[in-house]
């Protein structure tokens, strides 16, 4: 089986799946109650997407000999609200995320969790933003992973809004 990359926001004032809908769009979604033999407590949240010609199309038929047939289109959007020892978390699929109410969600829960689980010396990537005159976003990677003073981070200045690195492996966790 392959591998398949997982947005998870943990969610906050949230004590039952539909809380962390947005309740704009939570009468156009369907719902499915997850299994009991998958041992997982919540709900899943999809939109049924019929597929259309994109917009794109009209601008492009016009030259291109015999027009475009066949190109269509629908994205697929899903958003799994799970309950884990009390606490809440969304899994986004697609625009899964666009489901959400904003309002839930803890921000930087991600960042603080990369930067705890990953090894300080296994660093891959940096997202940093520096406040002074004017802002200055800055994305550094390197060719193999390295230490933070590789990174020219100065630590009472800049601000770090992402990382990529190596987490140590951990019985359970991972592969």
């Amino acid at each position: 089986m392959g591998t398949q990359r997982l947005t998870i926001f943990l969610l906050r004032d949230t004590h039952r799946p539909d809380d962390a809908v947005d309740d704009d769009v939570i009468a156009e979604l369907e719902t499915s109650e997850l299994t009991e033999s998958s041992g997982l407590v919540g709900r899943f949240y999809w939109r049924r997407n019929v597929a259309h010609t994109p917009t794109w199309a009209k601008y492009v038929a016009p030259v291109v000999n015999g027009g475009i047939q066949g190109a269509q289109s629908a994205a697929a959007s899903g958003l799994l609200v799970l309950a884990v020892d009390g606490q809440m978390f969304a899994l986004t699929f697609g625009y899964g995320r666009s489901f959400l109410n904003q309002a839930r969600i803890e921000r930087r829960f991600g960042l603080k969790v990369a930067l705890n689980l990953i090894d300080e010396k296994q660093i891959r990537s940096l997202d940093t933003k520096l406040f002074d005159e004017m802002v200055v976003s800055r994305n550094t990677q390197t060719s193999r992973t390295a230490e933070l003073p590789t990174f020219g981070v100065d630590i009472l200045r800049d601000i770090v809004r992402g990382v990529t690195g190596i987490a140590p492996s951990r019985p359970g966790i991972g592969r």
